[in-house]
Parts: structure tokens; C-alpha cells; sequence
């Protein structure tokens, strides 16, 4: 049974980096008496465009599941070299992170179990819910709510890049430009920083992969390396790739995987 959907509260402003407000619209679920999961729900782009109003429908099916969803803006990267103010990796994922520790230190307020909370991501978004499951504070010298921790209890991933290192499209190369600085990263260590299958161990929240195997812009090894790379390490997972699905997953198998995966989340979230 759908519960319905509590209020909704947008352009919350989480952070503020110098002038730049970087905002969050909330969608609460129905009045709980008890302290509700919450989830962080990150728009693709891959690094560069996107907005958080993208994922709207999915914090929306949160909420009525009784999850606390909230959609975030993090910093993009650009390809234009004439922009006046540039981002680059790693402020996406410092921004992903800060919006979890915000979320944690306000669970009085919110009403959540700042112990149950997920991350759900499509595309460059799906790389940094996995770094989310995978990793704590990148910053370690952030000011940011630092006592609190940024990692997440499971994390949903639709057709993610998993390894930067290896299986990248020629037409993507050009983002490591953009969302590096330099076309040839000159330390690997960034790229490194960037894929989340090299940080999988047995700390690693639970995930649910959902990828198209006609995915020419994050081929489907991506997903099927992380998939094996959970199982090498025990973490439960479940993994779904769509026949003939691209990137847009646009299939009603995917449509019907969508549903199901955030329902998974939901599960994990339970007390």
C-alpha cells in the first residue's frame, strides 16, 4: 500500500561556498511519529549540466514509500573554457557529501534516523551515490558538520560509471578536460578518486545496479564489474541489466526495474 506524500520544501539552501548557495528541494513523507530513512537522490549530467529538479519523481516515490527524500545541487564542472567562474573534480563530490552530513546533523528536525539513510544517483550521479556507499569525507579538513559522517547505509545506481580508469567512450574523454582540467589527468591519482569500484570492500553498503546492456554512453561493464566486484567482497547486492536498454533506460523491463529498485531502498532502510 502507497502512503501518501508529506509537504514539500524547496530550494533549501544546505551550503553556502563563498557567494554560491548551493540548494536542496526536501520531500517529506506523511506525519511519522517515529523517526523516518531518509535518501539523497543525485541528478546526472555527467558532471557538467543537470539539476536537481530532474530527480523530482524519484524523491516524490520515496516519500510515499515513507523515506525522507531530498534532491541536491552539487557544483558542475564545464566544457566552456571561456566560463568565468570554474568547478572541478573533486567539489561534486564534496558537494554530495556535505548534502549527507547537513541531512544527519538535522535529524531532530527533519525527523529521521540519521543512521538509515541511502543514496540513489542516474548516470554521474549514480558514480557519486556509489562513492557515497564506498567512501567517508573525502575533505578531512572540511568546517562542515565534521563530526558527522558522510557515508550512507545502501545506495541505488542507475548505469553509473564505475572505473574511470578503463572503458570510457572516446566521446566522453573530453569531460576529463572539463571536469579535471587537464585532458590527460596528470595524477592519476584524481581519476583513482573518481571510480568507485577501487574502494569497494566489505564495508560496502549494500547497492542495486540497473544498467542497459545497449548503453553506449556508460557501457554495461560498468555495471557488471561492480557487480562482481560486490560479490568478491560479500556485500548483498542486486543487479538487473536491461536487453537492448541505452542509457535513458527507457524500456517498460527498466521502467519496471525503477520501481522495484527504489522499493529495495526503502527495504534497506528499515530499522
Amino acid at each position: 500500500l502507497t502512503a501518501s506524500q508529506g509537504k514539500v520544501d524547496l530550494d533549501v539552501v544546505y551550503r553556502k561556498i563563498g557567494d554560491l548557495e548551493l540548494k536542496m528541494d526536501i520531500y517529506r513523507p506523511a506525519e511519522s511519529s517515529a523517526p523516518t530513512p531518509a535518501a539523497i537522490v543525485i541528478h546526472g549530467g555527467a558532471w557538467i549540466e543537470g539539476k536537481r529538479q530532474d530527480m523530482a519523481g524519484f524523491a516524490s516515490e520515496l516519500a510515499k514509500r515513507g523515506v525522507f527524500a531530498t534532491t541536491v545541487q552539487y557544483r558542475l564542472a564545464t566544457a566552456d573554457d571561456k566560463a568565468p567562474k570554474r568547478h572541478y573534480w573533486p567539489a561534486m563530490l564534496d558537494d554530495v557529501q556535505a548534502s549527507v552530513r547537513y541531512v544527519r546533523a538535522h535529524a531532530k528536525e527533519f525527523n529521521i534516523d540519521p543512521k538509515r539513510i541511502g543514496a540513489i544517483g542516474l548516470s554521474a550521479g549514480a558514480q557519486l551515490a556509489m562513492l557515497l556507499g564506498t567512501t567517508d569525507t573525502r575533505d578531512t579538513k572540511t568546517d562542515f558538520y565534521p563530526k558527522e559522517s558522510s557515508r550512507v547505509k545502501a545506495v541505488v545506481e542507475f548505469a553509473g560509471p564505475t572505473n574511470m580508469e578503463k572503458d570510457i567512450p572516446e566521446p566522453l574523454v573530453f569531460l576529463y578536460k572539463a571536469v579535471m582540467g587537464d585532458e590527460k589527468p596528470k595524477v592519476a591519482a584524481q581519476i583513482r578518486s573518481m571510480s568507485p569500484i577501487l574502494f569497494v570492500d566489505k564495508k560496502t553498503a549494500p547497492m542495486f545496479i540497473l544498467h542497459g546492456t545497449a548503453d553506449t554512453t556508460v557501457p554495461v561493464i560498468h555495471g557488471r564489474n561492480m557487480e562482481a566486484a560486490l560479490k568478491a567482497k560479500g556485500v548483498p547486492h542486486e543487479a538487473v541489466f536491461v536487453e537492448g536498454a541505452g542509457h535513458g533506460l527507457e524500456k517498460p523491463e527498466a521502467i519496471a526495474a525503477l520501481f522495484r529498485s527504489v522499493d529495495w531502498l526503502r527495504d534497506q532502510l528499515k530499522e
